[in-house]
Order: structure tokens, then sequence, then C-alpha cells
């Protein structure tokens, strides 16, 4: 009898007969047709991945709070300008002396940073400019470039300067002002170009009527 049933068992195997966990067990014998339901496959497929280990996730950068010195370091470039917006803000609608010391921090990493990377452009800069002197091709080429700009801006100049001229609004106590004239008196030299200077203190409407508010200032007029 049990070869027989061992015989059908084999038979019905290629048909996708569900089978069997061989055991030892008195009560089950030795097939038992203990297969399992679809839905409990199901209910164990959903406890197995609820047991795989999940991957960390980064944490995105809290933009609205308060951070330290190294963890604003840390942020990347369009994550602070967004933290700097914030304090900002911040800052002016509850002008606070926390919030305002704290606005001021984030803004003096923001010009070291700033200042960091300017001197690495000059560095790379500096280096391009090394490189094109060692082929002198290039330089030649440059050179030859940057002359006829002049030749260009010269015509334009000399072409416009009967019906142009400038205003240089200026203050008899302002050292950038004179520094600002030595330019001019050169660039008068030059061009023979009409410069008017105006002071500011003594024709405080003409400066109204230009709108300037601070000083040396150029104006071209026509």
């Amino acid at each position: 009898m049990k070869g027989k049933a061992l015989l059908l068992t084999l038979a019905l195997l290629p048909i996708g007969l569900p089978f069997a966990k061989i055991t030892d067990s008195k009560q089950e014998g030795w097939f038992w047709y203990n297969y399992e339901k679809p839905e409990e496959k199901e209910t164990k497929k959903k406890e197995d991945k609820k047991k795989e280990p999940t991957q960390d996730v980064k944490e995105a950068p809290k933009i609205s709070v308060f951070l330290t010195d190294e963890e604003l370091k840390k942020l990347d470039v369009d994550t602070f300008q967004k933290h700097h917006d914030w304090a900002l803000k911040n800052s002016m609608s509850n002008p606070t002396k926390e919030n305002i010391l704290y606005y001021l921090k984030v803004k003096e990493i923001m010009e070291t940073r700033s200042a960091e990377f300017a001197n690495l452009v000059n560095f790379y800069e500096m280096q391009a400019l090394q490189k094109e002197r060692s082929q002198p091709e290039l330089a030649l080429y440059r050179e030859a470039q940057s002359e006829e700009r002049r030749r260009f801006i010269n015509k334009i100049i000399e072409e416009n300067r009967g019906d142009f001229a400038l205003l240089f609004f200026k203050r008899d106590d302002c050292q950038y002002c004179q520094a600002q004239k030595q330019i001019l008196d050169s660039f008068i030299a030059t061009y023979n170009f009409n410069v008017v200077p105006v002071d500011i203190v003594l024709n405080p409407q003409v400066a109204k009527k230009f709108n300037v508010t601070a000083v040396p200032t150029l104006v071209l007029i026509y």
C-alpha cells in the first residue's frame, strides 16, 4: 500500500501537485500535504520585507533652526544660501539680540567661504596666464585682440564726444573723489572729452535732479 502511494505521488508531481513536507512525525506520517495557502504566502512575504534591514536615509539639513559653526560649514551652497536668507528674514522680523548675532555669524561664514572661492579662482587664473605666456602664439593673439578692442573704444569716443558729456559729482573732503579726479584728468587728456565737475554741497539741486546720493558719481548726459 505504501509503495502504491509513493508511485502515485511521483506520478502527480509533474502536473504541479502541491507537495508535501517529509516528516517523521507519527501523527502526520511520511507524506503530509501541508502546503501553504496563497494568502499565507503573501502574509509571509510582507513579514519578510519588514524584517529586511532598511538603508540609512540621510536626513535633510534643517533650514529654519540655529546651527553650529561646524554644521554651517558642512552645508552645500544652495542650502547655505537658503539658510542665510532665513537668518536675515528672521532677524529682521524679530530683531532680538540673539537673532541678529546669529545672522552676523552666518554672514561672516558666507563671506569667508566667498573669499576662499575667490582666492582659488585667482590662483587658477594665474596658472592659466602663466601657461598662456609659455605659448607665444597665444599671447600674440591676446595682445592683438586687446589692441583691436582699444581701437574700437577710441573710435566710439571720438565719434561721439561732441554730443555727450560727463557730470562728475564730488565733494571736497572726499578722498575717493580726489582719486577719481586723477583718473578723469588722464581720460580728458587722452580723449579731449567734456567732463563737468559738480560739487554736491554747492549744488544740491543738481544732485537731487540726477538722484545722486553718494560721491564720487559719474553721469553721462546727451
